[in-house]
């Protein structure tokens, strides 16, 4: 078993000065590259190559995961009794962070209230070149001045969530011909597709496909593996993931918070 403490620096992928992976790290690849379904854990997979992500745990149990910008855990355990085991290791209290199951049962099996929980399915992007959508949209990345009208729109994320996001140049927004912003999109801190919002007198005009398939291809194009997650029910997200070419994996996850 291998225990990092999170607030090490060698937690993390080969950062910007070219610092080669600690094995912590190359030991949580291999055991996530080694899972039943590789695509049900591509989350921490991604957020480990992209650097976004610390090891907290890793062992024969399971793999857990520090997201140091959010503070929230990724988790993923080989049974119901590894995944208390995982979290027993963690290296910090975990308190009120949230954290993503890669097996919403292992959640229920840690203890988390039902009411704590919310599942979905992660969706992944398994082509080799992106999706055709219409580009009726210019797409342009947004920056800390439309703070406002980001949160105003979505209410997934705490505003300074938000704000941290459009910093770091995670967000476009999609504009029309006449130069108003109709909607935007964003991603996660464990790389997933998300913050997809069209604005009201928008919708339905297919701009919410157009954005994602933009997403799908800066992603593609950046060597990344496209994907995000929805909760269960939203059958409309379920049809434009379908739409774009998203294949939906069987697995039942969740966050907890």
């Amino acid at each position: 078993m291998s225990r990092v403490d999170a607030g090490s620096p060698e937690c993390c992928v080969g950062d910007e000065n070219g610092m080669p992976e600690a094995p912590a790290v190359r030991e949580a690849l291999e055991r996530l590259a080694a899972w039943t379904d590789p695509r049900e854990v591509v989350s921490m997979t991604e957020s480990l190559r992209l650097g976004r992500a610390r090891v907290d745990h890793v062992s024969a149990d399971g793999v857990l995961l520090y997201l140091p910008s959010s503070q929230n855990y990724l988790h993923a355990a080989v049974d119901d009794a590894a995944a208390r085991r995982v979290l027993a290791g963690a290296a910090r209290e975990l308190g009120d962070s949230v954290v993503l199951f890669a097996d919403a049962d292992h959640a229920v099996a840690c203890g988390y209230a039902e009411e704590s929980i919310t599942r979905y399915r992660v969706c992944v992007y398994e082509g080799a070149e992106p999706p055709s959508v219409r580009g009726s949209l210019r797409i342009e990345r947004l920056g800390v001045e439309w703070l406002d009208t980001v949160a105003a729109q979505y209410d997934g994320l705490p505003r300074e969530d938000i704000l941290r996001h459009l910093a770091d140049g995670w967000v476009y927004g999609g504009f029309d011909a006449a130069g108003d912003l109709v909607g935007f999109i964003g991603e996660h801190d464990e790389g997933t597709i998300g913050m997809l919002e069209v604005l009201a007198r928008y919708r339905r005009r297919g701009y919410a496909r157009e954005l994602e398939g933009a997403a799908i291809a800066r992603m593609l194009a950046a060597g990344r593996v496209p994907q995000g997650q929805v909760v269960l029910g939203n059958e409309p997200s379920f049809a434009l993931q379908r739409s774009l070419g998203m294949t939906v994996l069987p697995g039942v996850q969740c966050w907890v918070c």
